[in-house]
């Protein structure tokens, strides 16, 4: 083929990866026209029997294919001609409008794959069957012109340093390790049911696939416009200035659209069913403990009341503050709250590997809550549509794990050791398992700064000031009421290790727990009594099972399910419980797909040493102290693990980097890692003693919020009974409940009655029969031989309790928080015999049909 005499060698370069670019051009178009012309012929055809539409979709690939076909044939006939056009297409505006709109639609043709063609289930099978080959020669045309046009006039690739394979070996060992103590033992594929430990939620096999393919994409888009010099060095700096809080802000914009837009569960364990009188969710169980919790912080009704997770009943109170006792309302606020998760993990991976592997990480936790929330009616989880403490929590634990990373690539700032005390002390707030990292930031200490034992001073007292200050205020306030230096009530811990570390016990529920007895003998003899039991139990056996179900459970966050009969779309979507326990399919695909995790595990962690071995030891630690401190009370799987099994999308996604760089499937030098620390870099504290003492008094303020609250005035009624007795005529203004009215008054002035004021919430009727469990024990919530309306009264003691009633008659009504007036017999609790809601334009009367008034 004649060439010009005029083209020097990098001319000729250019002018054989054109010709390479349209030849693909042309065989990608006659591939998508044959695939087109295969697809059956459609009824009532007017030429050759395609119809007018099926046409216009042939005339796009033909289109591509001619046009491609006439400028390699331009090249042969007129050369001149041909270098012409491809000095049109390097010049800057041309380059500056190709190569982005090519990026953007390589990305559109991708994503249309998946939530057009593959999960858009009311599109027409016809329609989709004919825009398919169309949707997949966009995306293959589009990638074909981002891969190669950077390479016709970039510039030639830099050379890349590879993991060299003995440096995998030390890492390869440790999950071959793991396998084998798995399979040889049976560890963590059968625990003891102590909890619900089912494992937790995965991630679905195209969402893995979508993210990395996307992340391929945009490696490939960063490589070429680098290379084609789209940027200019100063606007691309100022550019990186506003990229990352633009894709933060996307991302948090994403998971907040997208998890809003989710129902809320129709039946989960801590948001049970709709039940007659309002058809409303309300929580349940633990969640329905911390929501009390936060309405008592609310009115003022905690003197002489200790809270649970303090820092998540404050959270609770904020939120119930703004949505009020609507739970669709409140539901929304706090999902605008966690949605900032993944822009955290965003953060947190482009400290480490860059940009493009932390909005991979901020992808994966978006889809795996997606699917934690779908999952609600069919497994235990715990997500943004639960009042739980478990994702405000990890949510606050990458923030630390972000400030740890950022303070051992720069020790010598400021203002970390204060941050750092306080982000760990408002994780004490919310569990106080993670008090076992107040050692591991000490030791931390000693390592970064080495000898410096002056900035290894300073840090740790201003550390543990920052974290005593945080905590202190609920110590101090606890151990007013209950004699006890700790963050719970003395009975119910002691119920919670007797049923938990213990056994024989089979529910923690509080509300189970008479907080009125006191079990200081038990308190006493506590610490002897765990000692035993450690010595001569299983105890340890239990702790270690664990231990392995959590690395399981974290393992399994990329599923393994595949038998060879299941195609994309039936693995799309979860049908049921699948990953509730160590599954496994002998099939020999699923043994290639554990093969291949396990690569990308091993090359993460390697790739995560390399970069900084401090911050890949630090994320590992992280992991090992939270399924410690869970498995030592013989917790794992699903909420346990929650807080840190997300790591796995760092490993995951760097060993997917890595091998694809190892494998030359990307550029070689698309993904500049962040290197270790200059050893001529000052690792002394630069200290400033006025900022630091603005983040001491905000924490202290932090865990003061609950004692502070007690300053306050209160905002519930304290009416005696005698009062209210004396005004209960008053108080029912409509003549149908005259009668009923007098019999409650004469009922209320008898000496053996209670009178209890405040305002109903969380009002469930149950039928004869019905219940959340057979419990027969528990008289509210288990299924009875009776009907009853149960509730909540909200006020200084927050009680439960019940009225027997057969049903709901037309136009009765028990809204949710309406100031009501209840009557009982003392010795008949928690059983009342008269509610009267005092509103006077809601003015009614339920009464216990069994009664009788003397």
């Amino acid at each position: 083929m004649p060439r010009s005499n005029n083209l020097n060698k990098k001319e000729i370069f250019c002018v054989d990866r054109l010709q390479l670019l349209l030849s693909i051009f042309c065989i990608e178009g006659l591939i998508c026209l044959i695939w087109l012309l295969l697809i059956p012929a459609d009824t009532g055809g007017i030429f050759f029997g395609f119809s007018l539409r099926r046409m216009l979709l042939i005339s796009i690939p033909l289109f591509s294919s001619v046009f491609s076909l006439a400028i390699l044939f331009l090249k042969k006939k007129n050369p001149d001609g041909f270098n012409k056009l491809i000095i049109w297409m390097n010049f800057k505006n041309t380059r500056r409008f190709i190569y982005p709109f090519t990026v953007i639609l390589s990305i559109i043709s991708w994503s249309g794959l998946f939530f057009y063609h593959l999960l858009n289930y009311e599109i027409n099978p016809f329609i989709n069957q004919r825009l398919l080959p169309i949707s997949v020669w966009l995306l293959i045309t589009s990638l074909s012109l981002v891969v190669i046009f950077p390479t016709i006039f970039g510039k030639k690739e830099k050379k890349h340093k590879h993991l060299r394979m003995k440096k995998l070996l030390p890492v390869f060992s440790l999950p071959i390790i793991v396998l084998i103590i798995v399979f040889l033992t049976g560890l963590g594929l059968h625990t003891k049911d102590v909890t619900v430990n089912d494992l937790g939620v995965p991630l679905l096999e195209w969402q893995i696939i979508y993210v990395c393919g996307l992340m391929i994409i945009l490696v490939f888009a960063k490589n070429g416009l680098r290379e084609i010099k789209y940027f200019q060095e100063g606007l691309r700096l100022k550019l990186r200035k506003y990229l990352i809080p633009m894709i933060f802000i996307i991302l948090w914009l994403i998971a907040s659209f997208v998890w809003v837009k989710q129902p809320l569960p129709d039946n989960n364990y801590f948001a049970p069913e709709k039940l007659p009188p309002n058809f409303e969710t309300y929580p349940f169980s633990d969640a329905e403990r911390y929501s009390i919790d936060a309405q008592r912080i609310i009115t003022g009704a905690i003197d002489e009341h200790i809270i649970t997770k303090p820092l998540h009943a404050v959270f609770l109170a904020f939120i119930y503050s703004v949505g009020g006792l609507d739970y669709e309302k409140i539901i929304i606020v706090q999902t605008l709250i966690l949605a900032l998760f993944p822009a955290i993990l965003y953060l947190i991976g482009k400290e480490i590997h860059g940009n493009i592997l932390g909005l991979g990480m901020g992808l994966f936790a978006i889809f795996r809550e997606v699917n934690t929330i779908q999952a609600s009616n069919i497994a235990n989880v715990s997500n943004s549509k639960l009042l739980m403490s478990d994702f405000p929590s990890t949510l606050i634990l990458s923030i630390l794990v972000l400030i740890t990373i950022k303070w051992i690539k720069k020790p010598n700032r400021k203002y970390f050791a204060t941050l750092t005390g306080g982000i760990l002390g408002a994780l004490v707030l919310y569990r106080a398992q993670y008090l076992v990292f107040a050692p591991f930031f000490i030791v931390m200490a000693f390592i970064i700064y080495r000898k410096k034992w002056k900035s290894i001073f300073v840090f740790s007292f201003l550390f543990l000031i920052c974290l005593s200050l945080t905590i202190f205020p609920v110590l101090i306030r606890n151990y007013s009421i209950s004699g006890e230096l700790w963050f719970d009530a003395p009975e119910y811990m002691s119920t919670f290790r007797e049923s938990y570390v213990f056994t024989g016990l089979e529910s923690t529920n509080p509300d189970d727990i008479d907080l009125r007895t006191s079990n200081s003998e038990i308190q006493q003899s506590g610490l002897l009594d765990s000692l035993r039991f450690i010595l001569k139990s299983d105890y340890v056996y239990d702790v270690i099972d664990n231990f392995f179900r959590n690395i399981i459970s974290t393992f399994l966050v990329f599923p393994i399910r595949f038998d060879c009969t299941q195609t994309l779309r039936e693995l799309s979507f979860t049908q049921d419980n699948f990953w509730a326990e160590a599954y496994s399919y002998n099939k020999p695909s699923n043994f290639v797909i554990v093969f291949l995790n396990s690569i990308f595990i091993i090359f993460g962690l390697t790739s995560l040493f390399k970069n900084n071995y401090k911050i890949g030891y630090s994320c590992i630690a992280f992991y090992i102290f939270i399924n410690i401190s869970s498995s030592a009370f013989r917790f794992s799987g699903w909420r346990f693990i929650m807080p840190v099994d997300w790591l796995i999308y760092l490993i995951f996604l760097s060993g997917f980097f890595s091998i694809s760089s190892f494998l030359h499937l990307i550029p070689q030098n698309s993904l500049i890692e962040d290197m270790s620390l200059s050893k001529k870099e000052n690792k002394l504290i630069d200290f400033n003693i006025k900022k630091n003492i603005y983040i001491l008094l905000l924490f202290l303020f932090i865990g003061s919020l609950i004692p502070l609250r007690e300053l306050f005035p209160v905002s519930y009624r304290t009416r005696g009974k005698s009062e209210i007795c004396s005004n209960l005529d008053e108080l029912i203004s409509k003549d149908e409940f005259q009668e009923i009215g007098e019999s409650a008054a004469t009922f209320c002035n008898d000496d053996s009655t209670i009178v209890v004021e405040g305002n109903v919430i969380h009002p469930r009727f149950f039928h004869r029969g019905w219940g959340f469990y057979d419990r027969k024990n528990d008289v509210i919530f288990g299924e009875q031989e009776f009907s009853r309306l149960t509730f909540r009264v909200l006020n200084k003691d927050s009680k439960l309790m019940y009225i027997q009633i057969d049903d709901f008659g037309k136009g009765e009504y028990l809204p949710n928080g309406a100031h009501a007036i209840i009557l009982a017999k003392k010795d008949e609790l928690p059983r009342a015999q008269f509610l009267i809601l005092t509103d006077v334009e809601n003015n009614f009367i339920y009464s216990d049909e069994f009664i009788d008034i003397e």
